[in-house]
C-alpha cells in the first residue's frame, strides 16, 4: 500500500483556520466524533496504535487505518458521528483501489480530497486521545501499587520565594499597583511616539517593583527576608510530616514480617519490569532487621538480567566473591543504621535472643544474604567461593567444577566417566618448582581408587584412553616422607611432583613405570583425592630407574640432581607447587614430621617416588596455607600480530570462566617455546575432522564464531577429531602454528558459542571437552619446556660460559644460541 504524494486524493493543501461552533462534535479532540460502530472499529484498533507508537511509524499507522476505514464506512458516510458499514471486517488486501481516480470527474478527486484529509485528522486526534488515556488507565494490581500511590500523591516539595517574588506577594496590591496602573499609558505613548512597539505589561510591572524594594530602608528588606525564610521552613516542615505519612504502613513486627513475605511475591516482577523498561540490569537489595531472625540484621535481595554463556546466571551466581563482600557490607552499614533496641522490637515472639544475648553487632549475625532471583531466574545461589580461584567459577563450567550440580549426559563417541571435577583445580605445570630435574623424574600414575576415603567430589580424569580399558589399580607411592626431605620452611601442603600415599585399600596394587611398556597419556588418571595428573618424562621412556626414596641409601643419594634450565625468552609466572594428593590439614598433618625420621615405605614391589631437592621459597608457604591461584593468567607480551588476533577473538568469550582463559594462557606459552612459529604437524590433522573447519579454512580462516549447523554432530565428530591425534607421548600434540593445537581451541569457541541457553547436555559434553583440552596442553607445556632444558643443556655444553664472567648465585643462565628440535620429528 502506498499514498503517494502524487496522487490527488492524498495531497494536501493549507487551509485557513476556521472556527466551529462549541456544539459541534467534531470540535477538540475528537473525543467525541465517533460512535457506536465506529467507535467498536477504532478501539480494535489500540492495540495496533500502541504497538505503531513503539515502533514510531504512526504516519504508515494512520494512513493506513484512514483507508480501512473508508473502506469500511465508504466515502460518502465516512465523517458522520455513527453509521453503520459493510458487514465484517475489511480486507487489509489492495488497499491503494480506494485511491483509484480512474473514472471520476475532477469534483469528485476534489471532494474526496477534502474528505480523506478531514478523516485522517480526525483519526488522529481520536487516537492520540483514546490511545493515551488507555495507557493511563492501566495500574498495577499488587501491592506495589499502594508504594507508588503514596509516593505518587506527595507535592512536590516547596521552593523559597526570591525576595521580589516575596515583595509583590504581600505589598503589590498596597504599594506597586497603583504606581504601575498611572505609569503605564505613559510608557505606552512614548512608545508610539518612538515609532516601537510597547514593551509588556509584565516587563514595566517588574521595574517598578525593583525600584520601589530599592527604595525601601535596609531594615525592612531584611526583615523581609527573614520573614520569607521562617515561612519557607515552616512549610518544608509541613511538607516532610506530610510525606512520611503513608498511612497504612507496617508497624508491629507481625506487619514488618507480612509485608516482607508479600514483597516475595511482587518484587521479583518488579525488578523483570524495570530491567526491561531501562535495558539495564537490576537488582533490589534490602537490608534491616529480619523479624523472623530475631531482629538481625540481614541482606534480602532479588536480581533481573544474566550473563551471556551456555548455562546464564544472576550476579550471586557469577561473582559470588564480589557479592559476598557487598552483602558483608551492607551488613555493618545495618548494624550502624538499627540500634540493638530497634532490632528486638522488630524481632517475632519467640526469635529474639534473651536478655543479655548479643544482637546488636554481634559476630552471630546472618552472615550471608538471603537472594532470590528474579521471575527469569529459578537456580539457587552458588556456594562461596573456594579461596584458591582468584576470581569466582564461570556458570559454563558448572557441569565441569561442581559435581553435585553434575545433569546427565549425553553419550558420547567413547565411554567416558562424568564424574566433575574438584573445586580446587590444579595450578598450571608450566608453574612447578624448577627444582624438578628433568632427566630423573619418574612418571607417577595416579589411578583411580574405589576407596570410601576418596571423597564424594570424583575423580579428575585424563584423556580417554585409547589402547584399551584405563587403568584401574590404585598407585601407593612412599611419599609420606616427603616433609622430611622438603626443606626447612617447607609446609606439609606444599609438595613437588612427589606423591602423597593414596588411601591404602585391601586391593590395592602398585604401578611403577617399565621400561618395556612406558605410560601414555591416556592411562594416567587420578583419584578423587588427587588434585593433579603428572606426565609421562624423558626418564620414563628412556628407561631411567626411578630415584630411590630418601630413607634408603643408593649409589646415587650423595649426588646432587641435575636442575632444569629455561630459555630466558619463556617468562615464568609465580612458583607454585603442584600437589598430587590433597593437602595436608594441620590437624591431620603428623606434628613430628619434620623432626623425626622419614617412616618406612609402604611393601611394594616397586615402590615409586621423587625425592628431589627443594629450595626454601616463601611464595610456596603462602600457597600452602592460603591455596592460591591455580588457573595461569593470560600473558601476550611480545607475540606476533597472529597471535595477538587469535588471543583477541579467543577472549571475547572471556565470561566462560578461568578454565577457559587457562587454556588460551597455556596455548600462548605454547606458542613462545616455539617462538611463534609454526613447527610440526599432526598425526592425523582430519581423520573425523569437523567438516566445518574445512569450510572456514576455505573461508579465509576469519576470526568469528563459525555458524554449526547441528551442535550434537559438530561434538562427536570434535571427540572423534581429538582422540585421533592424541598418542603415547604427548610431545606429539605440541604441534603450533595456524594447523597445529590452535584448531582445537577455536573450534571449541565455535560449539561454545553455538549452544543454546537452556542445552544443559550439550553444555555438559563442552564442559568435558574443555576439560581434555585443559589436561592435555598442561602436559604439552610440560614437553616442551623438558625439550626446551634438553636443548638448553646440549648447547651449554658446546658453548661454555666466557672464563672472565663470573655466574651470579641463584639465577639461570640460557644459551644465546639455542637449536631448536623441530616439532613432531623422529630422532
Amino acid at each position: 500500500m502506498s499514498t503517494s504524494s502524487s496522487n490527488p486524493i492524498t495531497v494536501s493543501v493549507v487551509k485557513k483556520m476556521k472556527k466551529k461552533p462549541t456544539d459541534d462534535p467534531t470540535e477538540g479532540d475528537g473525543r467525541r466524533w465517533a460512535k457506536g460502530a465506529k467507535f467498536h472499529f477504532l478501539s480494535g484498533l489500540l492495540v495496533r496504535w500502541g504497538d505503531a507508537r513503539e515502533l514510531a511509524e504512526m504516519s504508515s499507522f494512520y494512513s493506513r487505518v484512514t483507508l480501512l476505514f473508508l473502506r469500511q464506512f465508504t466515502w460518502d458516510h465516512s465523517l458522520d458521528v455513527d453509521g453503520t458499514g459493510t458487514p465484517g471486517d475489511p480486507s487489509e488486501e489492495d488497499l491503494d483501489e480506494v485511491l483509484d481516480v480512474r473514472g471520476l470527474t475532477a469534483e469528485e478527486i476534489a471532494r474526496r480530497n477534502v474528505i480523506y484529509l478531514d478523516l485522517r485528522g480526525k483519526l488522529q486526534r481520536w487516537f492520540r486521545y483514546h490511545g493515551t488515556k488507555s495507557l493511563k488507565s492501566r495500574k498495577p494490581e499488587n501491592s506495589l501499587a499502594k508504594i507508588i500511590k503514596a509516593f505518587g500523591t506527595q507535592t512536590k516539595p516547596p521552593r523559597r520565594m526570591q525576595t521580589l517574588q516575596f515583595y509583590s506577594k504581600l505589598y503589590y496590591e498596597s504599594r506597586v499597583k497603583t504606581i504601575v496602573d498611572a505609569e503605564w499609558p505613559k510608557v505606552v505613548a512614548e512608545a508610539g511616539a518612538k515609532g516601537a512597539k510597547p514593551p509588556k505589561r509584565l516587563k514595566h510591572q517588574n521595574a517598578v517593583l525593583t525600584r520601589i524594594f530599592a527604595s525601601e530602608p535596609l531594615v525592612f528588606q531584611e526583615a523581609l527576608k527573614a520573614q520569607r525564610d521562617a515561612e519557607h521552613e515552616e512549610e518544608v516542615a509541613l511538607w516532610k510530616a506530610a510525606r512520611l505519612d503513608f498511612g497504612d504502613a507496617a508497624r508491629s513486627p507481625q506487619e514488618y514480617h507480612e509485608a516482607l513475605e508479600e514483597a516475595s511475591h511482587w518484587l521479583p516482577g518488579f525488578a523483570d519490569a524495570l530491567s526491561k523498561y531501562l535495558g539495564l540490569n537490576a537488582s533490589v537489595v534490602l537490608s534491616g532487621p529480619i523479624g523472623s531472625k530475631g531482629g538481625r540484621i540481614d541482606v534480602k535481595a532479588v536480581h533481573s538480567g544474566k550473563s551471556k554463556g551456555v548455562l546464564p546466571t544472576i550476579w550471586p551466581d557469577h561473582d559470588p566473591h564480589s557479592y559476598k563482600v557487598l552483602v558483608k557490607g551492607l551488613i555493618a552499614f545495618g548494624n550502624a543504621c538499627f540500634s540493638e533496641e530497634e532490632c528486638r522490637r522488630r524481632a517475632l515472639p519467640g526469635t529474639v535472643p534473651e536478655e543479655g544475648g548479643e544482637l546488636m553487632g554481634s559476630s552471630t549475625r546472618a552472615p550471608s544474604p538471603s537472594t532470590a532471583p528474579s521471575t527469569a531466574s529459578s537456580r539457587p545461589p552458588s556456594p562461596a567461593p573456594v579461596a584458591s580461584v582468584s576470581r569466582p567459577l564461570a556458570p559454563v563450567l558448572a557441569a565441569l567444577l561442581e559435581p553435585s550440580q553434575q545433569v546427565k549426559k549425553a553419550p558420547v563417541i567413547q565411554p567416558r566417566a562424568t564424574a566433575g571435577v574438584p573445586m580446587v583445580m590444579p595450578p598450571p605445570l608450566r608453574m612447578t618448582s624448577l627444582a624438578r630435574p628433568s632427566a630423573t623424574i619418574a612418571a607417577v600414575p595416579a589411578a583411580r581408587t574405589t576407596s570410601a576415603g576418596a571423597g564424594p567430589t570424583g575423580a579428575i580424569h585424563g584423556p580417554i584412553p585409547r589402547s584399551g580399558a584405563p587403568a584401574t589399580a590404585t598407585a601407593e607411592v612412599a611419599g609420606a616422607n616427603a616433609c622430611a626431605s622438603s626443606g626447612p620452611g617447607i609446609s606439609s601442603t606444599t609438595t613437588t611432583p612427589s606423591a602423597v600415599p593414596a588411601p591404602s585399600t585391601s586391593s590395592a596394587a602398585t604401578v611403577s613405570p617399565s621400561t618395556d611398556a612406558p605410560l601414555s597419556p591416556s592411562s594416567t588418571t587420578s583419584s578423587a583425592s588427587s588434585l593433579i595428573v603428572l606426565p609421562p618424562t624423558a626418564a620414563t621412556s628412556q628407561g631411567h630407574p626411578a630415584p630411590s626414596l630418601p630413607g634408603k641409601t643408593t649409589a646415587t643419594s650423595g649426588k646432587s640432581l641435575p636442575r632444569l634450565k629455561v630459555n630466558s625468552k619463556q617468562p615464568l609466572a609465580s612458583q607454585a607447587a603442584v600437589p598430587s594428593s590433597p593437602p595436608l590439614t594441620p590437624s591431620s598433618a603428623p606434628e613430628s614430621c619434620a623432626t623425626s625420621p622419614p617412616p618406612s615405605p609402604p611393601s611394594s614391589p616397586n615402590p615409586v617416588t621423587s625425592g628431589l631437592p627443594i629450595s626454601h621459597n616463601p611464595a610456596l608457604d603462602s600457597a600452602a596455607s592460603s591455596q592460591q591461584d591455580a588457573f595461569s593468567r593470560l600473558d601476550a607480551a611480545n607475540c606476533t600480530p597472529d597471535i595477538n588476533r587469535v588471543v583477541e577473538y579467543l577472549m571475547k568469550h572471556d565470561t566462560w570462566g578461568p578454565v577457559w582463559e587457562h587454556c588460551v594462557a597455556t596455548y600462548v606459552e605454547i606458542e613462545r617455546y616455539a617462538q611463534f612459529e609454526a613447527c610440526g604437524s599432526l598425526q592425523n590433522p582430519t581423520g573425523g575432522r569437523p567438516s566445518e573447519v574445512s569450510a572456514w579454512m576455505k573461508r579465509a580462516r576469519k576470526l568469528v564464531d563459525f555458524q554449526i549447523k547441528s551442535v550434537g554432530d559438530f561434538a562427536d565428530a570434535w571427540f572423534g577429531w581429538w582422540r585421533n591425534n592424541q598418542s603415547d607421548d604427548w610431545s606429539a600434540l605440541n604441534v603450533t602454528g595456524p594447523n597445529g593445537i590452535r584448531l582445537f581451541l577455536l573450534t571449541l569457541a565455535w560449539w561454545g558459542s553455538a549452544l543454546e541457553d537452556n542445552d544443559e547436555v550439550q553444555g555438559a559434553r563442552w564442559a568435558d571437552a574443555l576439560s581434555e583440552v585443559r589436561v592435555a596442553f598442561d602436559h604439552v607445556l610440560v614437553a616442551a619446556a623438558e625439550e626446551e632444558s634438553e636443548a638448553g643443556e646440549a648447547a651449554e655444553a658446546e658453548v661454555p660460559p666466557p672464563e672472565s664472567k663470573k655466574r651470579r648465585r641463584g639465577t639461570i643462565t640460557t644459551p644465546s644460541v639455542v637449536k631448536k628440535h623441530k616439532r613432531g620429528s623422529k630422532n
